[in-house]
C-alpha cells in the first residue's frame, strides 16, 4: 500500500520562544496503518515529536531532522493517539492556526481524522498546533485461508 499524508498544511501564526508544555494534534485511525512521519510547521523550533495513547502513555518518539520526525509504528484502528512535539525541556516557537482557516474539527482525511489539538494534555476544539501532519501506510489486512486436509485416512 502507499504512503498518505493527512494534514492541514501551514500555519500562518506563532508564538515567542518560552518554554511551551507539548503542543500538537489528537487524531482517530481510519484503518490499520504505520506511521511513518510527523511534520512539524516550518516555523516551529521544536525538536523532538512523541506518538502518545490517549492514557497518555509514550508510544514512540523520535527527533526532528528539519521539519520530519520518522516513525515505524503500527497504529490499531479506530483508536485515539497524540502526535505531540517539544524541546525537551526547552524554550521554543510554537506554530498554530484557527478552524477558521483550517476547518472545524473533526478534520476528517484518508487514514486519520484529526479530532482536537493538545496542548499540556488539555484537548482544544479551536485551534491546531505545530504538527502540520502525519504520513502513514495502510496496512492490509491478511486472510488465512484454510483448505481441507485431503488425506481424511491413516497417512
Amino acid at each position: 500500500m502507499a504512503d498518505v499524508t493527512d494534514g492541514m498544511g501551514e500555519y500562518a501564526n506563532t508564538t515567542g520562544s518560552g518554554a511551551h508544555a507539548i503542543q500538537g494534534e489528537k487524531f482517530l485511525t481510519k484503518v490499520v496503518c504505520t506511521l511513518h512521519k510527523a511534520t512539524k510547521d516550518a516555523d516551529a523550533t521544536c525538536t523532538k515529536a512523541y506518538l502518545y495513547s490517549t492514557a497518555p502513555a509514550l508510544l514512540a518518539s523520535a527527533a526532528f531532522v528539519g521539519n520530519d520526525a520518522t516513525f515505524n509504528y503500527v497504529l490499531a484502528n479506530a483508536t485515539s493517539y497524540y502526535i505531540v512535539a517539544d524541546a525537551e525541556g526547552g524554550a521554543w516557537v510554537n506554530g498554530y492556526d484557527d478552524t477558521a482557516a483550517k476547518g472545524v474539527y473533526p478534520n476528517v482525511k484518508t487514514n486519520v481524522n484529526f479530532t482536537a489539538c493538545v496542548e499540556g494534555w488539555a484537548d482544544d476544539t479551536s485551534l491546531y498546533r505545530t504538527i502540520i501532519s502525519i504520513t502513514t501506510e495502510a496496512v492490509a489486512s491478511s486472510v488465512a485461508v484454510l483448505q481441507p486436509n485431503k488425506y481424511c485416512g491413516a497417512i
